[in-house]
């Protein structure tokens, strides 16, 4: 997105991104993995695109969104850009959800162990300052990451959280859900965790009827092997 001849990149990229908005009604677009987009322009990618969809919100009358997968902790991503942000409408919350699963399972492997050292203050901790890893030491990473989210700039409802999402249970072994590691009455105070939180509740799909179900997210099934 930086490279020479990105310019005719970034224009098919976000001539795609409004195709879909303005010519298939589509409500909003999640943005995958935008941590690993290279871009290092002045003006990046991702604010050029939200402000391109800003004004065609405005445009057509209808509210559009942009909602970001992104584990840089940077709260710039849903800062408006009046205010030198990104301009991104919501981000997922990993760190919510790392929290959340720690205190309920008691997984303390991977990007866990930060979180499962002392789960319930990190849990505290998401709930009312949104990031786990605000400028603190990860374990996982071998370094410092993130940085302190200011409300007044980004509030509780610009990030998205969830108990389990596509990416936490296709990635692993098994594909099991946390119906089929948790209890249903643990599952009910997972729920009401996500439902009652300051972010907008997301739930995984099959989530909402307690599917049991693996979901093995690198599964080829035409092959015929399986």
């Amino acid at each position: 997105l930086d490279a020479p001849g990105s310019d005719e990149v970034r224009a098919y990229l976000r001539g795609s991104a409004l195709a879909w908005l303005r010519d298939y009604r589509i409500d909003g677009l999640r943005l995958d993995a935008v941590h690993a987009l290279r871009d290092e322009r002045a003006l990046s990618f991702l604010e050029e695109l939200s402000g391109a969809v800003a004004e065609l919100a405005e445009s057509t009358g209808r509210p559009l969104f942009l909602v970001a997968e992104s584990d840089l902790n940077d709260p710039r991503v849903i800062t408006p850009r009046t205010e030198h942000g990104l301009g991104v409408d919501a981000q997922w919350n990993d760190d919510f959800h790392h929290a959340l699963h720690t205190t309920l399972t008691g997984e303390a492997q991977g990007y866990y162990a930060d979180f499962a050292r002392e789960p319930y203050a990190a849990l505290a901790k998401t709930l009312t300052g949104a990031y786990f890893h605000d400028g603190t030491y990860s374990s996982f990473r071998g370094r410092h990451h993130g940085r302190p989210v200011d409300r007044a700039h980004a509030s509780a409802h610009r990030f998205l959280g969830y108990s389990q999402t596509h990416d936490q249970v296709g990635n692993r072994a098994r594909g099991d859900r946390l119906s089929a590691q948790l209890e249903p009455g643990v599952l009910a105070c997972a729920a009401a965790l996500v439902l009652t939180s300051p972010f907008t509740p997301m739930l995984f799909m099959g989530e909402e009827w307690g599917a049991s179900t693996p979901w093995q997210f690198f599964t080829d099934h035409t092959d015929p092997e399986l």
